[in-house]
């Protein structure tokens, strides 16, 4: 990658070390042009790197699609992405308890006096 094509991405298109070192991953392991996958960043930015990454063919979540991402971390960072543990649940809130209902007495009607 030449030097000119790096200083474009980082300052006119903004993107980090990280980013750039994912946009070149991905186009490496899809076999596409950078330029395709710069393109598709410009688009989908803030959907995130897997919406970018699922639409070359690299599945998100997997193994390598996360070395990709730590790797990404650490060029943009200087040190290791921290370890998160994998959750085993689809949901990303823990599920809350039922709570009894409240026994609450009839009220009283008057009756109107003839």
């Amino acid at each position: 990658m030449g030097r000119d094509k790096y200083d474009m991405w980082q300052n006119f298109i903004g993107m980090n070390l990280g980013d750039i070192y994912l946009a070149v991953e991905i186009a490496k392991v899809s076999r596409r042009s950078q330029d395709d996958v710069i393109a598709s960043y410009k688009k989908n930015k803030a959907q995130g790197w897997g919406v970018i990454a699922k639409e070359f063919g690299v599945k998100p979540g997997t193994d390598a699609f996360e070395a990709l991402k730590g790797h990404a971390y650490q060029k943009a960072n200087g040190k290791p992405r921290p370890v998160v543990a994998k959750s085993k649940s689809k949901s990303k809130t823990p599920a809350k308890k039922a709570t009894p209902a409240k026994k609450t007495k009839p009220k009283e009607t008057v009756k109107p006096k003839n």
